[in-house]
């Protein structure tokens, strides 16, 4: 059956390759042209650096574990001012002891993203500190905030399927357009946590989530291009947090049992590979502090990307992507599956 795929996937590849032969002539034209427009967008691309002081404000949601925490507290150590958005009173209190040293400094705000009431409190905090200190002002903007749930999509109930949107893209669009004026005021940098697992067919809704987000990354790159607000995106592989450790105990097969059971012993063999799949990849995940550094340097840098690829499986692929057609990445996709079942 694979082998049947495979001929499909060379036979669009061959037309491709066609096409990239008969284009050859034009070639060193082609260059020439992309590094004329590479020089003109060099100024475009140039972002001045925030000033790292405790008057330079940078907000982070999802930080009561993991990616979100680290931020926050590397961001911290830095010299800004941190406001992380929490869901506990005991993620707040933690995170405020262990930035306690720090020559920034934290504050925290205990909501929940998927409601309105809630975000509306928020800009609130934010706004009537922003009144107190005339000095201090928005700088960056890190929507790492973010829930996954796997399973296949054809058992997954709706509701989970609209919990995930409603974490891992309204929640961050509603936040974005809480604070984006603010950014625009400064000429700030808006940084979207997404996943590299968006661009392939692994974990169902949860990949058409982080897909939306990437959407909704590019064109909010594309509309702040004039204010001078750079949009960056973020796209981790598997990262030892404690999402991942769940997902690797109970907490997956908790995820199969709420399924619908329709079908589901279609899908058993599926399941069984997918947890023997994370069970794998774990043993090459990466630490919180790796994506951290990609955050700080979109944060800092002069001249941000507009995506940072983090992590070794993550570039596997990331180039698998790039280089293959559709039908072609999907083998792939599944041969890898395959490798780490053993």
């Amino acid at each position: 059956m694979y082998f049947k795929y495979l001929l499909g996937g060379l036979r669009a590849d061959f037309g491709c390759w066609l096409k990239f032969f008969m284009f050859f002539p034009f070639f060193p034209l082609y260059m020439f042209s992309l590094c004329f427009l590479w020089l003109l967008s060099l100024p475009r691309r140039f972002y001045t650096p925030p000033h790292l002081t405790t008057d330079s404000v940078v907000i982070v949601t999802g930080c009561d574990t993991g990616i979100g925490k680290c931020c926050a507290a590397k961001l911290c150590e830095l010299g800004f001012h941190v406001i992380a958005g929490v869901t506990t009173e005991e993620g707040g209190n933690q995170l405020k002891d262990e930035t306690s040293g720090c020559k920034g400094e934290l504050s925290y705000f205990i909501g929940d993203i998927t409601k309105e009431q809630s975000v509306t409190e928020f800009r609130d905090y934010v706004e009537e500190m922003f009144q107190h200190n005339k000095r201090k002002r928005l700088v960056g903007l890190v929507n790492n905030a973010g829930i996954v749930l796997p399973g296949p999509v054809e058992l997954q109930p709706i509701n989970q399927v609209q919990r995930q949107f409603e974490v891992n893209v309204i929640g961050q669009v509603r936040i974005t357009q809480c604070f984006l004026a603010r950014l625009r005021k400064c000429k700030g940098r808006l940084i979207n946590m997404s996943s590299m697992y968006g661009r392939c067919c692994m974990l169902g809704a949860h990949n058409a989530s982080k897909c939306a987000m990437e959407a909704i990354s590019d064109t909010l790159r594309a509309e702040m291009l004039r204010f001078g607000v750079s949009v960056s995106i973020i796209e981790p592989g598997y990262v030892n947090t404690p999402m991942i450790e769940g997902l690797c105990g109970g907490k997956q097969h908790q995820i199969w049992d709420s399924l619908m059971d329709y079908g589901k012993h279609d899908y058993n063999e599926e399941h069984q590979k997918f947890v023997n799949h994370t069970e794998k990849l774990k043993c090459f995940a990466g630490e919180p502090e790796d994506v951290c550094c990609s955050v700080i340097h979109a944060l800092c840098a002069p001249f941000p990307r507009t995506r940072y690829v983090v992590g070794f499986d993550a570039q596997i692929l990331n180039f698998i992507s790039w280089a293959y057609s559709d039908r072609l990445r999907d083998v792939m996709v599944k041969i890898c599956e395959r490798c780490t079942r053993y």
